[in-house]
């Protein structure tokens, strides 16, 4: 009995443990995706500002 109760425990326990690593790693997942999304917006946006003082730059040097 002892050991049935005690294999029985231990399925109990690895199904939390596979719960919590499924919330883990969406978590996770979740936080990677919403960095590079930032990280690739931050740099399209320095491009376009970029873009923007060289034709303004070009603009008065034509002048």
């Amino acid at each position: 009995m002892i050991i049935i109760n005690n294999i029985e425990t231990e399925v109990k326990d690895m199904f939390r443990n596979n719960k919590l690593m499924w919330i883990i790693g969406i978590i996770s997942f979740v936080a990677a995706a919403s960095a590079a999304i930032t990280a690739f917006l931050i740099v399209k946006d320095k491009q376009k500002k970029d873009d923007e003082e060289l034709m303004e730059y070009l603009d008065n040097s034509i002048e």
